[in-house]
C-alpha cells in the first residue's frame, strides 16, 4: 500500500473554444500544463515515474481534444488515449481519476454536463482498450475549477481553463 499520497494534475486544454460555447465555430490549439506532488516511499517515486511518462507522452502529443461543444474526441485524440492506454496496462497499481473541467463560456449547467461527458468519454475509451473500470472515476466540474480567473475575456486565459485532468493514484 502506498505510505503517501501521490498527485498528478495533467492539464490538457480542450481544442474546444467554447466548450459549451454558443459559437460551435471556433477552436482553440491545446496546451498542457502540469503540477504534481508526491510524498511517501518508494512506491510514490515508482508511481512519479508513470505519472512523467504519461506527461510526456501527452505534451507531445498536443493534448486530448474534443469536437468543438461535444465530447466526441477527435481521431488525433485517440492515438494519445492508445498511449496512455499502453502506460496504465504496464502499470497495474495506478488507478485514475478522470476530471473534466469547462471555462465560464455558456450556461453553467451546460458546461458541467459537457465536461461530465468529456471525462466518461475519456474513461469509456481507456475501457475499450483493456483499462479495467475499476481503475478509473470519471467527474466532470464544469467551471467551477478554473486554473486562472473565469471572469477574464482572455481567450488564452480561457484555454487553460477547459482541459481534462488525470490525478493519479496508487
Amino acid at each position: 500500500m502506498l505510505l503517501g499520497l501521490m498527485v498528478l494534475a495533467l492539464v490538457i486544454a480542450w481544442s474546444a473554444k467554447g466548450c459549451g460555447s454558443s459559437d460551435p465555430n471556433t477552436s482553440a490549439a491545446p496546451s498542457v500544463t502540469t503540477t504534481s506532488t508526491s510524498t511517501g516511499s518508494t512506491s510514490a517515486n515508482a508511481g512519479q515515474n508513470v505519472v512523467t511518462e504519461i506527461n510526456t507522452t501527452i505534451t507531445k502529443s498536443g493534448g486530448i481534444q474534443f469536437q468543438t461543444a461535444s465530447a466526441e474526441l477527435t481521431n488525433a485524440s485517440m492515438g494519445t488515449l492508445d498511449d496512455v492506454a499502453r502506460i496504465l496496462s504496464r502499470n497495474a497499481t495506478v488507478n485514475v481519476l478522470i476530471k473534466g473541467h469547462t471555462d465560464r463560456q455558456g450556461n453553467a449547467d451546460t458546461n458541467l454536463s459537457l465536461s461530465q461527458r468529456r471525462a466518461n468519454k475519456v474513461k469509456d475509451y481507456l475501457i475499450s482498450k483493456g483499462i479495467a473500470s475499476s481503475r478509473m472515476k470519471a467527474q466532470g466540474f464544469g467551471e467551477n475549477e478554473p486554473l486562472v480567473p473565469n471572469d477574464t475575456t482572455s481567450e488564452a486565459a480561457r484555454k487553460q481553463n477547459r482541459r481534462v485532468e488525470f490525478q493519479l493514484m496508487s
